[in-house]
């Protein structure tokens, strides 16, 4: 269920590469499933390289992604 959901978010580009998606927490907030299921959702999302994570920061949508320091909230140098 949960995967699919992202899954189809993902396919439809609702969400882009780059994008963040909910922690665990938050998948257990908003489908009222077991931390073990959202942690499920995950892995089978990061298997099928939909998604990947950046330990401490999140979980973001695999593909041609932000650069990191848009992740961690460092501002661009400009030329």
């Amino acid at each position: 269920m949960i995967c699919a959901e992202i899954r189809n978010q993902i396919e439809s580009g609702l969400l882009v590469p780059g994008d963040r998606i909910p922690s665990e927490t938050e998948m257990m907030l908003q489908f009222g499933v077991s931390k073990m299921t959202a942690a499920r959702a995950r892995q089978e999302l990061s298997m099928l390289r939909m998604i990947y994570a950046v330990p401490g920061i999140g979980s973001f949508v695999a593909g041609k992604a932000k650069p990191l320091s848009r992740l961690l909230g460092a501002k661009a140098k400009t030329n």
